[in-house]
Parts: C-alpha cells; structure tokens; sequence
C-alpha cells in the first residue's frame, strides 16, 4: 500500500509542474519566434509526454531517486528550449535594430550631403551662366567698338579710285561675288524695303568699283525681285552719285537677272552688249526647291526612254543648274552677326569662300574690303 501511494504521489508531482511549465514555454515561444517555432515545438511536445507516459506507467516500478532525476532533466530541456528560443528572438531583435539605426546614420547623413550637393552645383552653374553673360556683352561691345573703328579708317567717300585703289594691291579677286542680304525692321536703322533696296545699290556700286563682273544678291523672302523697277532706279541713283559727277555718259551700264523667271532688264536698252556688271537675283525658292524640281524632271524623261541612267553626270546637274539658278559664287559675303546661309542655294556653294563678321548686320565698305582681302589670300584645292 505505501509503494502504491508513493507512486501515486510521484504521477501527480511530476504530471503537475511538468504541464504547467510546458505551456508557460510554449507561450513565450509563440511570443517570440511565431507559428513556425509553435509547431516544432507542439510536434516535440507530444512526443516528449508519450514518451514520458511510456516510461512512467503503472505497471512500472519507480524509485523517488528516478522520480528526482527525472524532474530535474525535464526541467532542464524546458529551460533549454526557453533559453534557446528567448536567445534567438533576442539576436534577432537586436540585429533589426542595429540595421534600423544604421539605416538612419545613413539618412542623416546622406540627405543633408544631397541638398548641399544640389545647392553647390546650382550654385556653380548660376555663376557660369553670370560670367558667360559677362563675358559675351564684352566680347559685342569689343566687336561692334572694332567695326566701328573699321569702318572709320576704311571709308571710300564715295570715290571709285579709293576703291580701285584698295583692290589693286590684291594678288586676286573673285570673278562673281555673292552676297546674303537682309530685310531689317523699320524701326531699325537703314531698315525696312528702302533700307535693303539701298544696301544692294550701294554694294553693286562697290563691285563695279572693284572691276567684278557678275554679283549675286541673295535675300530669304524675295523682296529684291519684288521690287525690281525700285531697284533698278536706286541702283541709277547710286551710280550717279560714284560715276556721274561729271557727265551721265560715265555711269556704267548693268543688267539684272532674275533667272527663275528667265528675266532680264538693262539699264541702257540699246546697249545691251555693253553691259559693265550682271546682276542676279536669287530667294530661297532657288535653292532646294530647284533641286527637287530637276531631280522630278530627269526621274521622268528617265522612265520616258527621253535620259539614259549613264547620262546622268555631276556634269549634266550642273549645267542644268547653272542655267537655272545661275553661276557659283567665288566669294559669298554673309552680313548678318552670325553664319546663316538662309537657304542659299546648296549645290552653288561646293566651292565657295564664304566670309562674315560676327555681330555685324550691316552692309559696310569694311567687310567689303575684308572679305576680299581673305579671298585673295585663300587657296582653294578642287579634287584630292
């Protein structure tokens, strides 16, 4: 009877704490790590108390030294698996936190470096823009102080000889002299349809001074062909004033051409033969446009059987285009402050000197002179 109440004793001693404990664990394990570590350690549980109602059955005898020994382990794998869990939830706790205060460093660190580095460069590029404006308004006031001296020293007084004097040193001179007009506003000086009818006498007055046979005016919109009976009265009055002083028998007789209308008007009717200067009227409907016309007229005679595919030479395009556009240029003048060809016809500029000054849109005697002078110190290669 005392061997069966000890037992008794000992079952309930051990089932009791062994229970309470248990789920005290499992708790704190379902706290820290989560339903992964709840499972394994039910699945553990189960297995540990059907091995534990194995061992401590009835029919078996036990000993109050078992019963100790077996408390003791018990307690031991259950503070085991507490320490455990509670040491990994820990690690992992402490290296999230770790990680969230450096993140933080990295973002006090980096906004503020961000800012300063936007605000240095927007800094940077405000006073480059600052010095570029400076640097610029300098450079125009230098380059318009430098054309006005120009055209101080290089005036001509309207007087052919000073011209003819100022080309004869040349070692060369183009033989036709283009040059790109401009139609300023009204408001402008020497502005508006006057102003460019008056820029182109005065530059054809210039040639004919020079001994240049053929000049091409070239303006965008065509307002030189629109006003052609204009022109050819400021172009009289203008040589007048160079070539007339003493009797009207010296001024030079001229031609202008306009070569997409196939027309040409002659001062002196009944001279024609004797004409002293040609004049050619060109507007951007010359340029491209002709092109693509002469290309479109050779595609059909082409289809026609009219053109053989081997007749089609860099030759053929060129006369074509020569008759109706007109000759090349030797030299094209730009009067305008930066290079802008305006749509100049492409195909006559192959082998053309160009020249202009920069920030000068006026027609003066100085880039006339100048722009000889360049010309007659280039050379120019045609072919290898």
């Amino acid at each position: 009877m005392e061997m069966e109440e000890i037992q008794e004793l000992v079952y309930a001693d051990i089932r009791k704490p062994k229970q309470h404990f248990k789920s005290d664990a499992v708790d704190e394990v379902i706290e820290s790590e989560g339903s992964t570590l709840v499972a394994r350690d039910s699945s553990n549980s189960s297995s540990d108390g059907s091995l534990r109602n194995r061992s401590l059955s009835p029919s078996k005898e036990m000993t109050p030294e078992m019963t100790t020994n077996m408390k003791s382990s018990d307690h031991m794998d259950t503070t085991d698996i507490s320490n455990q869990c509670n040491g990994k939830s820990q690690k992992d706790a402490t290296m999230e936190k770790e990680a969230r205060i450096h993140d933080k460093i990295l973002e006090k660190s980096q906004i503020p470096y961000g800012k300063m580095q936007y605000s240095l460069y927007s800094g940077l590029l405000v006073v480059l823009s600052i010095v570029f404006v400076i640097c610029r308004a300098i450079n125009y006031m230098l380059n318009k102080l430098r054309l006005k001296i120009s055209d101080i020293l290089n005036t001509h007084s309207h007087s052919p000889q000073i011209i003819k004097h100022d080309i004869k040193s040349l070692d060369k001179k183009p033989t036709r002299l283009g040059a790109i007009l401009n139609k300023k506003s009204i408001s402008e000086i020497n502005g508006g349809i006057n102003g460019l009818l008056n820029d182109a006498s005065e530059l054809i007055c210039w040639t004919v001074a020079s001994e240049i046979p053929t000049i091409i005016l070239y303006d965008y919109n065509g307002q030189l062909k629109n006003h052609l009976m204009e022109l050819k009265n400021e172009i009289y009055v203008k040589l007048t004033e160079y070539f007339g002083k003493g009797a009207s028998e010296n001024i030079p007789n001229y031609s202008i051409k306009i070569p997409h209308s196939n027309k040409t008007i002659y001062y002196d009717e009944s001279n024609k033969s004797n004409s002293c200067i040609e004049i050619i009227l060109l507007s951007s409907i010359d340029g491209k446009g002709t092109i693509v016309d002469l290309t479109k007229t050779m595609s059909q005679l082409y289809h026609s059987n009219d053109l053989n595919i081997n007749d089609i030479t860099v030759d053929l395009v060129q006369n074509e285009l020569t008759q109706l556009v007109g000759p090349e240029p030797d030299l094209l003048l730009i009067f305008s402050p930066s290079l802008d060809f305006q749509d100049f016809p492409p195909w006559h500029l192959r082998l053309t000197e160009f020249y202009f000054e920069q920030d000068n849109d006026q027609v003066t005697y100085s880039t006339f002179r100048n722009g000889l002078r360049k010309y007659a110190g280039c050379k120019v290669n045609i072919g290898r």
